[in-house]
């Protein structure tokens, strides 16, 4: 892999059935599971795999978990072979929401958004449950998601009494 040219990435659409009584540990071990059995049909691309499901569009987020070196290896590269020597992406998402996961000493997270789609505000929010998440699982990783409380407890408050009030679309 590491001498080919190309864009070696497929996309491909995955549904998360929570229970919330499973811990993050086993949501993500049914979904490695889950992607496992799928792997004789990773041949098939992201508009092969929508036309075929005939149900439009198949989702709105994406997430990618960038796993590839972008460091130099310099010290391996001889004076005939071609080597990297300096490494940049610039990335803009047609999805409205979309996380990329950069793995290393700590984990770093970049949620990009379409302003058009999501503005600025809901994007930080987002971000900062997502964060609060990461930390909740990462200090006991097999307690039941239910248990985690994603919103700031001021937050989950405001959230819990703006839908406490009249029902707008109830028939009278």
């Amino acid at each position: 892999m590491e001498r080919m040219v190309g864009l070696l990435i497929n996309t491909v659409p995955a549904r998360l059935r929570v229970r919330p009584e499973a811990s993050l540990a086993e949501l993500l071990g049914g979904l490695q599971q889950d992607q496992g059995r799928l792997l004789p049909h990773q041949n098939l691309g992201l508009t092969e795999i929508q036309q075929q499901s005939a149900a439009g569009t198949l989702f709105d987020t994406l997430m990618v978990f960038q796993n590839y070196p972008t460091a130099p290896a310099a010290e391996q590269a001889t004076a005939e072979e071609v080597r990297l020597v300096e490494a940049y992406s610039i990335d803009a998402t047609h999805y409205p929401l979309g996380l990329t996961v950069f793995p290393g000493e700590s984990l770093r997270l970049c949620l990009d958004h379409r302003p058009d789609a999501v503005d600025r505000d809901t994007a930080e929010r987002l971000l900062a449950w997502l964060v609060r998440l990461v930390e909740a699982v990462a200090a006991d990783p097999l307690q039941p998601l239910s248990a985690v409380h994603v919103p700031a407890p001021a937050e989950r408050e405001r959230l819990l009494a703006d839908r406490a009030g009249p029902c707008t679309r109830c028939p009278p």
